[in-house]
């Protein structure tokens, strides 16, 4: 399993993977994921909140999209963690 950690803001959803994966919020703030096809809107409700050191994963395909994250929180840098 390859993992690789990147940094997101508030200002723009990051694209993490298409490919399965697993996601973990890695920094001391909540953070915003959405399973999309296309780049999200920051504005865009259908997310869901991973608190600090919480997961989610992306097996066989499911939830469909890519994965995209952002700060939950104005003015934080969070980090993430891919794992594939």
């Amino acid at each position: 399993m390859t993992t690789a950690v990147t940094a997101v803001d508030d200002t723009v959803y990051v694209l993490l993977t298409a490919a399965d994966a697993l996601v973990q919020n890695t920094s001391s703030y909540p953070i915003r994921v959405i399973f999309a096809g296309s780049l999200p809107s920051v504005n865009d409700a259908n997310y869901h909140t991973i608190d600090p050191t919480q997961a989610v994963l992306k097996s066989a395909g499911l939830p469909a999209g890519n994965i995209y994250a952002r700060s939950h929180l104005a003015d934080r840098t969070c980090t993430v963690s891919v794992s594939i």
